[in-house]
């Protein structure tokens, strides 16, 4: 697994520089940035922060509003004729709200309740365009930290665009031709006819996989056509497919690092927050494999018949420990919520790491474009507390930070958490709960926490252990879903429309260079305090007192 390891972020070290300085090139390139230009006037009318997220949310608004009539009345559309089950207005509106906000949270059985033509313009559409709109806010809060007393940062329009057919779209085409020439199916037939092996007759459902599954790791969404998701042998034939996949989970994120640095002129602090990525990751994988191995379940069976200590319980025998350990660890760390081994198997101290990752995925990886922003907000954070420290002024790159900022990165830091704990306990405190859920004690606070902290992080996992397909649920997601993505693209963008108007400072010191690993080791530990002062509670409840009484 060590070897393993090592090959894999090597190929993330060497390709992920080269894909953030082409994403620089395409949007930080003065010279050739006037030459792309999407207007049928031929010039691009710049926007404030306000109407930047003003376009935003009517863009995502009419998504939202069109995913949902789309799914809701599929069977009066063309392929909705087969659907053997339908989806009510409370699942639609929950797919709509989650296809829309990147979440893909997916309480409905994709194969039975959504038509080919649903898969298509609602589901792969969807990774398209939420993956875009992340993005989108990316390049704008750089933008803001760039520009020197100019409160434009760009314009929402001439970005989605940009994003979409010099970025996602050609690499989506061709990761899709890799998919299917690895066993990987593409078609539009739906349920087929086969026999199993005991001769009796059963329906297999094929549909448009390879094109989704391309889009949807690219930009960190998730979700599956297959009812099994990314276990099902559709999605991962081999191992070679697999490993592609795991790449494709995390190239994105970890490229945007390296745009960031080329886009401020700062390299060296982005190659210091990957080693970083890097240690973390590396740390909890090691953590992983002892939950699942020396520190994990009793394994009484498993030792003798494979004369191996793993817990192979609920996950694929194929992919071995690697590919197993490494994709739970990458789609808790970014906001791609699909998985390919059940959650609910993991033992209380993989569980409790599961937990943790998604609470800093904002540091970490999170979703395309959208973990980065938030992820400078604890940075802003940071750099504030170490100047307090140090006693230097404070700057973020050049631009000083006052109360506003601060006040716009807390708001940021409450959202979760608040709305979490909130949720939870409304949850808790209804008298139906008991009947939704498989256990009981700790492992319940795991199972619905754990819900609405993916939920409100956009990552879209689940734990099985609680019935999600009701009405209840699928009410409280959606507004889980739409809280947790668009105050938060709100404020991020009101702080890079504050620095966007601020003059850059002449002569900062050294101590105020924004280009060192100290930094980023101390933004690490404002992510953990953070963290730990939000979620040590409903930790301690949950996973933590699992692993005690285990």
């Amino acid at each position: 697994m060590i070897l393993s390891a090592l090959v894999f972020f090597s190929i993330v070290t060497i390709t992920a520089p080269i894909i953030g300085k082409y994403i620089a090139w395409l949007f930080f390139d003065e010279p050739r940035n006037n030459l792309i230009t999407y207007s049928p006037k031929g010039a691009i009318k710049q926007q404030t922060w306000k109407k930047y997220f003003t376009s935003l949310m009517i863009f995502n608004l009419i998504c939202i509003t069109c995913t949902f009539l789309i799914i809701f009345f599929q069977k009066y559309l063309p392929t909705g004729k087969d659907l053997t089950e339908e989806l009510d207005f409370a699942a639609s509106l929950n797919a709509a709200v989650s296809f829309s906000t990147s979440t893909f949270w997916q309480s409905h059985n994709p194969e039975n309740q959504l038509s080919i033509l649903s898969q298509i313009f609602a589901l792969t559409m969807q990774n398209f365009l939420s993956g875009t709109t992340s993005i989108a806010v990316f390049i704008a809060f750089v933008r803001g930290i760039i520009n020197n007393a100019n409160p434009y940062i760009g314009n929402f329009y001439n970005d989605f665009l940009r994003i979409l057919c010099f970025l996602l779209l050609p690499a989506a085409f061709i990761i899709s031709l890799f998919l299917i020439a690895g066993g990987v199916p593409h078609d539009f037939t739906g349920n087929i006819d086969y026999l199993n092996l005991e001769e009796k007759k059963e329906q297999l459902f094929i549909g448009p996989a390879a094109g989704q599954i391309a889009i949807k790791h690219i930009a960190t969404n998730g979700g599956s056509i297959f009812s099994a998701a990314s276990a099902h042998p559709f999605e991962a034939p081999s191992r070679m497919v697999v490993i592609l996949n795991l790449f494709l989970i995390v190239i994105a994120p970890i490229s945007l690092i390296f745009t960031y640095g080329f886009a401020v002129k700062a390299t060296n602090f982005s190659w210091s927050l990957y080693w970083i990525v890097v240690l973390v990751m590396s740390l909890s994988l090691h953590v992983l494999y002892l939950g699942e191995t020396d520190y994990g379940v009793p394994l009484i069976l498993v030792d003798r018949i494979i004369g191996d200590n793993f817990n192979y319980t609920g996950k694929e025998l194929i992919y071995d420990k690697f590919p197993s350990l490494m994709w739970v660890l990458s789609i808790t760390m970014s906001s791609n919520g699909t998985t390919n081994a059940c959650l609910e198997n993991y033992s209380p101290l993989s569980t409790i790491f599961l937990f943790s990752n998604l609470v800093i995925s904002k540091f970490i990886m999170e979703g395309v474009g959208s973990g980065f922003f938030a992820m400078l907000a604890y940075l802003i954070v940071s750099v504030f507390l170490r100047g307090l420290i140090t006693g230097d002024n404070s700057n973020f790159f050049g631009k000083k930070i006052t109360i506003n900022e601060i006040n716009y990165v807390v708001i940021v830091f409450l959202i979760m958490p608040v709305g979490v704990l909130l949720f939870t306990g409304i949850t808790f405190a209804l008298p139906e709960t008991k009947q939704l859920i498989t256990y009981q004690g700790s492992q319940a606070v795991t199972d619905i926490a754990y819900n609405f902290v993916s939920n409100f992080t956009n990552n879209g996992s689940n734990f099985a252990g609680l019935n999600t397909a009701n009405n209840y649920f699928n009410y409280m997601t959606a507004l889980a879903m739409f809280i947790g993505r668009y105050p938060v693209i709100y404020y991020s963008l009101a702080i890079s429309g504050s620095f966007a108007s601020k003059r850059k400072m002449e002569n900062c010191t050294k101590n105020q260079n924004q280009s060192s690993f100290d930094l980023s080791f101390f933004l690490l530990i404002t992510v953990l305090i953070v963290g730990a002062i939000m979620f040590m509670p409903l930790m301690i409840l949950g996973p933590i007192l699992e692993f005690i009484n285990m």
